[in-house]
Order: C-alpha cells, then structure tokens, then sequence
C-alpha cells in the first residue's frame, strides 16, 4: 500500500516536472518582456444545472469577438487584458448586445514540437466586467460581472504569428450590487483567432 502511493506520487511529480519544461521545442516562444496581441471568435453555451457556481438561470447562447493583450512578466507567464466591444446573447425575450473588459493572468505549462511547428498548452483566469443594453439574462441587471477559467493551446505558424483556441468556464452575475434578484449565467465557451507578436 505504501509502495504504490510513492509510485504515484512518483509518477505525479514527473508529471508536474514535465510541464514546467520545454518538451523537445525548438527554440520555444512567450519570454520575459514578450507583447501579443490576439483577436479571437468566442461561442457561448448556456449550463443548466450544477456547475461549481449555483445553478443559474440564464438560459441565453452568445457569440462575440473579442480584441487581447498579453504582456509577459516573466517566461510563459503574461498579464492578460481581454475587451470585448460586443456580444449578443440570444435570449427568449430579445437579442440582447453587451461589452465587456476583463483582466488576468496565462500560464504556458507545456512546449512541446509537432513537426517543425513549437505548440503550446496554457491555463488561465481572468475577471472583469459586462455592461448590457438589456439585462442579461432576462431577470437580471445590465450590469455583470464576470469570472472565467480556462485552458487553450497556441500553434506557432511563424516567427510573430499564431493559432490560438481555447475552453472557458464563465460566471456572470451582478452580486446583488445592481438588482434585489440575482439569477446569474454559467456559459461554456469554446473560442479559436489570431495572436500576433507585437516586435
């Protein structure tokens, strides 16, 4: 019994030492001082049911484009500021169009070559900001703020440009500040663009 918890202990910490390190990237990317900017599409899925915020009941699917910036304060670590200048909600009372702002942090936790292309896996935390010109959802406030989570990869197509795609949990809510009901949104959210190295 002892034995096979330090096997796995073992096989955790290999694990975790893997990716902190550049697995057979040539070269790599994303170094202390590096700029990025990204523009990426997101679709948004509306959860019913448990998630690990309370059941929600915003019931709204979105779309958006979004514009980013990602400055490196030290390898594969970036400071992240994320605007979306518009997102639609497709409710069931209307279409409701929204702008957001959202701070956080990307972690790249693994490098690694797919043939001559560097690829590279990070996670990420952001909050922030939403105003609507309707309520989001439709028993709530125009005005939210949000949470998201996620994990993403970045395919390096040369020297300044790449693929980017991505998951993320999002929260949305008005935490009371701006309405006495507070129903909340939980979105999955899938997004793929462009990211460009600021030189």
């Amino acid at each position: 019994m002892i034995v096979e918890k330090k096997l796995k202990l073992a096989y955790v910490a290999s694990i975790l030492t893997l990716g902190g390190l550049h697995v057979g990237c040539s070269g790599g990317f994303h170094r202390k001082g590096d700029v990025q900017f990204s523009v990426t599409g997101t679709y948004g899925h509306a959860i019913k049911g448990e998630t690990p915020w309370t059941d929600a009941k915003g019931r709204g699917d979105s779309a958006s484009v979004s514009l980013g910036l990602n400055y490196f304060v030290e390898d594969r670590l970036a400071l992240m500021a994320e605007l979306t200048p518009m997102r639609i909600f497709n409710q069931s009372d209307a279409d409701a169009y929204s702008y957001e702002l959202s701070l956080g942090a990307r972690y790249h936790f693994l490098e690694f070559d797919i043939g001559p292309m560097p690829v590279s896996m990070y996670g990420e935390i952001m909050g922030g900001f939403m105003h609507g010109l309707n309520s989001i959802p439709e028993e709530g406030s125009n005005f939210n703020f949000t949470q998201d989570t996620g994990v993403g990869v970045e395919l390096k197509l040369a020297d300044n440009v790449s693929w980017v795609t991505g998951y993320r949990f999002q929260h949305l809510s008005n935490g009371n500040f701006f309405n006495d009901d507070n129903p909340s949104q939980n979105d999955h959210q899938v997004y793929t663009g462009l990211a460009i190295e600021l030189k």
